[in-house]
């Protein structure tokens, strides 16, 4: 991922150009420089939007890190998941991106991460430690956020992304 995901941040994802990981920095304004070059040469974008095209998005507001300890061979939590918390990530270390393998959401179902039936995100994020357990340390840091979907509006001049009303 390219985000770093600090607390009380929001970090955009377009659909038709997000997936395991995104072409620019994930704020509305990075999108719309990209979708208005066409693009770059690493990640073209052969279909831009036209002035006023409406795109399917998501956006996490991203609140605190947890941070994740093996205690005596058990996965401690640093604090519960707030109401509405229900992204998270397994970072690769404090401040940086993650894998899309270490993604935790309920209908994220393309990675390990995605939630079992009845399981709440708290025990996945405790699963998928367990799991990948090898790949892990003694202390994990954890991104998490409340996952929005939304729909954005593309202006061309100048290049924006506008929340739709």
């Amino acid at each position: 991922m390219g985000t770093t995901a600090q607390a009380g941040t929001r970090s955009y994802y377009l659909d038709n150009w997000a997936d395991e990981c995104v072409p620019c920095d994930t704020t509305l304004e990075a999108w719309a420089t990209w979708l208005s070059k066409g693009g770059d040469a690493q990640w073209p974008c052969d279909d831009p939007p036209a002035d006023g095209d409406v795109l399917e998005a998501s956006a996490i507001l991203w609140s605190e890190d947890i941070i994740a300890r093996c205690v005596n061979g058990e996965w401690v939590l640093s604090r519960p998941l707030a109401e509405g918390e229900d992204f998270a990530a397994i970072r690769y270390a404090e401040g940086i991106g993650w894998s899309s393998d270490n993604i935790v959401m309920e209908g994220f179902s393309n990675v390990a991460g995605f939630l079992d039936e009845g399981e709440t995100l708290e025990q996945a994020i405790i699963r998928c430690l367990i799991e990948s357990d090898e790949h892990c340390d003694d202390v994990e840091h954890i991104a998490v956020g409340k996952n929005e979907s939304m729909k954005l509006v593309y202006r061309a001049n100048p290049a924006r992304l506008e929340p739709v009303q």
